[in-house]
């Protein structure tokens, strides 16, 4: 996952297959959710600066920072 820190969008690499993912806050309240293939971009330009976690239906979770 890049770039993070993060403006406008997060790019995913290395996925093998579609994935779904929740984008939680740091309070745990779900903001956005989704599909995303490998190379594709997410984008978070709605979400305020802070600090978020993306999570994967596979359980994979990572922990990223949106300026």
């Amino acid at each position: 996952m890049h770039p993070n820190p993060a403006i406008n969008f997060l790019q995913i690499s290395g996925l093998i297959e579609t994935q779904d993912y929740k984008i939680y806050n740091s309070l745990g309240k779900e903001v956005k959710n989704g599909s995303i293939s490998n190379q594709e971009k997410i984008n978070i330009q709605n979400l305020t600066k802070g600090i978020y976690f993306l999570n994967f239906a596979n359980g994979s979770t990572f922990k990223f920072l949106k300026e």
